[in-house]
């Protein structure tokens, strides 16, 4: 039962002492006899320092009388939450603390901000309220760069094409300014860009390799992996925490396996997490993840497989054997973990259905092939018979399970949120054609939802101990994926309160410690004092993801407050002005 709570008169008695300019001290052992604050000592134990009796420490916040889950996967418990300059003070029996705000959290959950480990969000602060759809679900932290595409780093050349093809997935104008080259100088303006949540970057391993050797289709050369090698250890030590990789994004799947053990191999010393997005996520999805491991064992870098599914009918069932591997892996001490999204339908870019030679030398160069008659015959074919390393998309769910998300121009707005079959249909064209057509018209960035899955796969990953929950978001224009604006609330209702496939505790966890300690952070994604006050506030008895295929634009139910370093970014429901977002960098 929760403690009981301090009588009306009390409160009165408190705030008229307030008023004639009374402080209680914090430290006072009369009302603190057992809160304390949590120090990390240098080998990691942690020690209790009482909070000084006679000494002045007024709260910024107190958050009372709430079902606290403080993200480590421990049973909840009755507590109040004690906020001072950006960082949780104090939790415990808070009643007769003096605090310049009191919030009531009588019957509410209260967990750790979410970080969301794996979103292409990283433009988003500089659209009016772009950031709204995550930090309505409780994410207060972001770690961009994934699938390979990373904003940095980059020349003045690269800098061009990126922003071209990019730019309409990550929600901004192809013509947005871009002042950086460097994942240092990117993240100096993230320093003085307002922004609600808190940012970090990996390196995309496309961006780092289009810098040294365009979008070419061979190996490097000695000198350019030497290159490509200095470039990435530079940006970790500008602050980017690893690198990814994607099998299905040019020129990142032009890789071998050698390319990638000598780049994580670079990096590793510096602390970098190496996180592919796997070459196969199908036919090969298990050979994909032997590769993976195998990359990391060789290298000595942490590996994290990103959104873990098997695509597909003919491959479900196949994450059984990934989840052996895994724990194979780590029982002989390869440090490897995954993540994933709470759907079963994906997002990514149309062109990803193209053989990866339609795609050598970038945005031009596969618009004109694809303009040649003979080329779309040959192309027809590959995507129903596959090629040797390559797997076509069609098979994962056929042209039926394929809508268009978002476009690049205006003319063919009308086309967001139609099936492919329809839009050929409307044209009179074989589905292939309208595909190719769509890409001739609107250049590379056109978005997609395309389903691949199925749900007893999906609940088999996430019950993993080694799963964290991630989004993958895009936040494009027209009808975005909606795990945009409803993953998290979605993992919490309908996988642990409804569906029982894992506890609360397990789901703040996995959105919270788990991929904080992916990341090597130790003062965010956990409610002790001395870590950053990011906080959520939700009812987890109406938790819930509301937002749907047809209709992805819908904020969740159940989010009341949320914190960033301390500041309220939704309070009662409705997002604030507050933008008290950090930079975090790899230390």
């Amino acid at each position: 039962m929760p403690y009981k709570a301090r009588p009306r008169a009390m409160i009165s008695h408190h705030r008229h002492r307030r008023a004639q300019g009374y402080t209680a001290p914090v430290g006072d052992a009369r009302d603190y006899a057992s809160c304390t604050t949590g120090v990390r000592t240098s080998v990691g134990k942690m020690e209790t320092k009482p909070i000084q009796k006679g000494v002045t420490n007024m709260l910024d916040l107190i958050i009372e009388r709430a079902k606290v889950y403080d993200g480590t996967g421990n049973p909840w418990r009755y507590a109040d939450v004690g906020i001072r300059d950006k960082k949780i003070e104090v939790i415990g029996r808070l009643e007769n603390a003096e605090a310049s705000e009191r919030l009531d959290a009588t019957g509410l959950a209260v967990a750790p901000g979410f970080l969301d480990i794996h979103t292409h969000t990283e433009l988003a602060m500089f659209q009016e309220d772009a950031e709204m759809p995550k930090i309505m679900q409780g994410v207060t932290t972001e770690l961009y760069g994934h699938c390979s595409l990373s904003v940095a780093p980059l020349n003045a050349k690269t800098r061009e094409i990126w922003k071209a093809m990019l730019g309409p997935a990550l929600g901004v104008r192809p013509d947005m300014e871009w002042p950086w080259l460097s994942v240092g100088e990117y993240l100096a303006v993230m320093d003085k860009t307002p922004k609600r949540a808190n940012l970090a970057t990996l390196v995309g391993h496309g961006t780092l390799r289009s810098l040294v050797m365009g979008f070419e289709n061979r190996e490097p050369s000695q000198l350019e992996l030497t290159s490509m090698q200095s470039e990435l250890a530079a940006a970790m030590e500008q602050g980017a925490f690893g690198m990814s990789s994607a099998g299905v994004q040019s020129p990142s799947n032009f890789a071998s396996h050698a390319e990638l053990t000598a780049l994580a191999t670079a990096m590793a010393p510096h602390g970098g997490v190496f996180m592919p997005h796997l070459r196969s996520e199908s036919n090969e999805l298990v050979e994909s993840v032997v590769e993976a491991i195998a990359v990391s064992e060789r290298s000595g870098a942490p590996l994290h497989l990103v959104h873990m599914k098997a695509a597909g009918t003919h491959n479900w069932g196949k994450v059984h054997e990934v989840i052996r591997l895994v724990d194979e892996a780590r029982a002989r001490g390869v440090d490897v973990t995954m993540d994933q999204y709470p759907y079963i339908a994906g997002s990514l870019n149309l062109e990803a259905f193209l053989p990866p030679w339609v795609r050598e030398g970038g945005h031009q160069a596969t618009v004109a092939r694809l303009r040649e008659h003979a080329n779309r015959a040959r192309i027809t074919r590959e995507m129903e018979e596959g090629l040797p390393g390559w797997e076509s998309l069609k098979h994962w769910s056929g042209w039926e399970g394929v809508t268009i998300a978002s476009v690049n121009t205006e003319n063919n707005r009308h086309l967001e949120g139609m099936k492919l079959e329809e839009i050929a249909r409307q044209r009179g064209v074989l589905p292939e054609d309208a595909l190719f057509d769509i890409i001739c018209e609107e250049g590379l960035g056109v978005t997609m939802v395309i389903f691949w899955g199925c749900e007893e796969d999906l609940k088999a990953v996430l019950a993993h101990p080694v799963t964290s929950v991630i989004s993958d978001s895009l936040p494009t224009k027209g009808k975005p994926h909606p795990r945009l604006y409803g993953t998290f609330p979605r993992v919490l209702g309908k996988y642990a309160r409804e569906e029982k496939c894992i506890t609360m505790e397990e789901a703040v966890k996995k959105m919270t410690s788990l991929p904080a300690s992916r990341l090597g952070l130790t003062d965010r994604g956990i409610l002790r004092p001395g870590a950053f006050a990011d906080v959520v506030v939700f009812d987890s008895e109406t938790v819930s993801d509301i937002s749907t295929y047809d209709e992805p634009r819908r904020t969740p139910a159940g989010i009341r407050d949320v914190l960033v370093n301390g500041e309220f970014t939704v309070r009662n429901g409705v997002l604030t002005q507050n933008k008290p977002g950090m930079v975090i960098r790899n230390s």
